[in-house]
């Protein structure tokens, strides 16, 4: 069975920084962002309740499989 919405992929992130991950792919991928610091101030306005740790748990787990995977993170 298959699911349209994406599911936390493991228990390494909270519900709130998987919310943050998945707006940060897509944020970075349809805007064309290319700096952290630009994706940060992005995901500061979105998830304005986000704690500096709940953005940063996100950002760290989407490096950390980018190096595991090989994947290119543009």
């Amino acid at each position: 069975m298959t699911s349209s919405s994406p599911t936390v992929p493991t228990e390494e992130l909270s519900a709130l920084a998987f919310d943050i991950l998945v707006s940060a792919v897509n944020l970075a991928r349809n805007k064309q962002i290319r700096t952290v610091a630009v994706l940060r101030q992005q995901l500061s306005q979105h998830f304005p309740q986000a704690s500096t740790e709940d953005v940063d748990q996100a950002l760290r787990f989407w490096a950390r499989r980018n190096r595991e995977t090989g994947a290119d993170a543009h």
